[in-house]
């Protein structure tokens, strides 16, 4: 097994070179000083000010997406879905929802934001998944993929020109699994990016009247 994961690991080496997506080092996603500095550019405790925030409690993301090196490490997760670059991510992630959620070992459950079967089909993975189940395991905290589900196959939200739309267009997206582990349950959606917060809101909402009783967004940037 390690001759196979050593084998794919040097066949994605030679498709995707290891250069640092801030300064181009060769030998990592994010080179030990870049990544410092990535940490040090985290943003304020995040406002929900200006967000449809019926569903979401607080937010939590890593940077901006104004952030260039944080842009084009989010850009190769999302269209390569190379699990590395999530795990670099997740090691600054992880460190801002310990220090956003004091009590974060007690009880807390990770859900990452769904695609629709047909999109994630198409793509062949879920970067939001990637990124959450690289920070679920950093943290030692429980991972439910399935609590969300994605019913509505709708335009990319990044296509949609208003925010308006974006909530017009996301509305009545997601359905909410039946379990038990839902009751009362504090829930951290975990997803790419945040711009007007109608996706990450939606979910959240479904989540709460299915029984959830605290829902935190946590992102890697915020447009």
């Amino acid at each position: 097994m390690d001759i196979v994961k050593r084998t794919i690991s040097a066949i994605l080496n030679l498709v995707y070179p290891k250069n640092c997506f801030s300064c181009g080092k060769n030998g990592a996603y994010f080179c030990r000083s870049c990544l410092k500095n990535l940490e040090l550019d985290l943003p304020p405790r995040q406002s929900l000010q200006g967000l449809c925030s019926g569903g979401l409690d607080g937010l939590i993301a890593i940077g901006s997406s104004k952030n260039k090196s944080l842009f084009k490490a989010i850009k190769f997760l999302k269209y390569n879905g190379i699990k590395e670059v999530a795990f670099d991510l997740s090691g600054i992630l992880a460190e801002r929802i310990k220090s956003e959620i004091p009590d974060w070992k007690s009880g807390i459950i990770f859900s990452p934001i769904p695609l629709h079967p047909a999109r994630e089909r198409s793509r062949g993975f879920n970067q939001a998944e990637l990124l959450a189940e690289a920070t679920a395991e950093k943290l030692g905290v429980a991972l439910k993929t399935g609590l969300l589900k994605k019913i509505k196959d709708t335009p990319p939200q990044a296509r949609t020109s208003s925010r308006k739309q974006r909530f017009e267009n996301i509305r009545g997206s997601f359905e909410v699994a039946p379990d038990p582990v839902l009751k009362e349950a504090r829930i951290v959606l975990i997803d790419d990016v945040l711009t007007t917060g109608a996706t990450m809101s939606e979910a959240a909402s479904a989540l709460k009247k299915a029984g959830a009783k605290i829902v935190i967004g946590a992102v890697a940037a915020r447009g």
